[in-house]
């Protein structure tokens, strides 16, 4: 078993902070509209659309190499 360097930690670490950000808006959307709550449901999906949104731009130096 190899152990990783540095940076790959780093990234990995990033990466699953990036995606549990994204799950917990999920699960804010889901709960919002189980409970009907449209208002925080609304406030919650532009939450996520603006990280995604973000994570899209933060991506496109690496799609353009």
């Amino acid at each position: 078993m190899s152990k990783w360097d540095v940076e790959t930690v780093r990234r990995i670490n990033h990466i699953n902070y990036v995606v549990g950000e994204l799950h917990d808006l999920v699960d804010e959307i889901y709960e919002s509209f189980v409970d009907e709550d449209y208002q925080e449901l609304r406030a919650s999906v532009m939450k996520l659309n603006q990280r995604l949104n973000d994570l899209a731009d933060s991506t496109e130096d690496e799609i353009q190499q």
